[in-house]
């Protein structure tokens, strides 16, 4: 009973943060949950991955802790050896305080993790840096092209050339994009400072705070940019 008890509790220690990181990160996504089309399994996945990383990090600086407090006697072979209990009831008054160390410590990285969305970050740097990991985020590609790409390049603005189906184009910071399922063909967005060339190329001139809505059913293509404000205005 002893033994099932204290890898309960082991397994808590370990999952239990990323899943506060988890919910952390869906709390601030911007991205609603029913646009993601996220299964449990997924889910569980992505918790886990957290709990690995926080798990180690942590789990390093509470053994650092543990060694501080038993003058060295104590450190990871044997919380290797003896388990998590056989450990607290070796060393119980240096191995408590390195517990509530590795408790508050892995909550405050689980809440910094996912506040900052940092699982996002990282799958969208292994899609850009390694092969075959197409796929990797499931966020909507509008968010992962007009979002994450955008705060990765350290710009503050899109800029897109959208090109007509019926010929012409308009060309303009983007003001505002849906966050819908990739299933979703028609998409309604919006551009301002814009520019619209017809089809033979002549320029049509529009005022800078004329705000231009567009569907992406009347679009051939749209080419994205990062930029700054002075670098569109040059």
């Amino acid at each position: 009973m002893a033994l099932d008890f204290e890898g309960l509790l082991t397994f808590a220690l370990v999952v239990l943060p990323g899943l506060v990181a988890r919910a952390e990160a869906q709390r601030v996504a911007p991205i609603p949950e029913d646009k993601t089309q996220r299964g449990t399994l997924q889910e569980l996945a992505d918790a886990l991955v957290y709990s690995a990383f926080i798990a180690i990090g942590v789990g390093l600086i509470s053994l650092l802790i543990l060694a501080a407090a038993t003058g060295g006697k104590r450190g990871l072979a044997d919380l290797v050896q003896l388990g998590v209990g056989g450990l607290l009831r070796a060393a119980p008054n240096e191995g408590v305080i390195a517990l509530i160390a590795y408790v508050i410590l892995s909550l405050a990285a689980a809440e910094l993790i996912g506040a900052n969305r940092m699982g996002a970050t990282v799958r969208a740097w292994v899609e850009d840096h390694l092969a075959k990991t197409e796929g990797l985020s499931d966020d909507p590609i509008w968010w992962t092209v007009l979002d994450t790409r955008l705060r990765q390049a350290k710009k503050s603005e899109v800029f897109l050339n959208i090109r007509l189906n019926e010929g012409g184009l308009y060309s303009g910071v983007l003001l505002h994009f849906p966050v819908v399922g990739d299933d979703q063909a028609d998409k309604d967005f919006a551009i301002w400072k814009a520019r619209h060339y017809t089809r033979d190329g002549k320029l049509v001139e529009l005022e800078p705070d004329e705000v231009v809505l567009l569907n992406t059913r009347s679009c051939g293509a749209i080419e994205v940019r990062y930029a700054d404000p002075v670098t569109l205005q040059s």
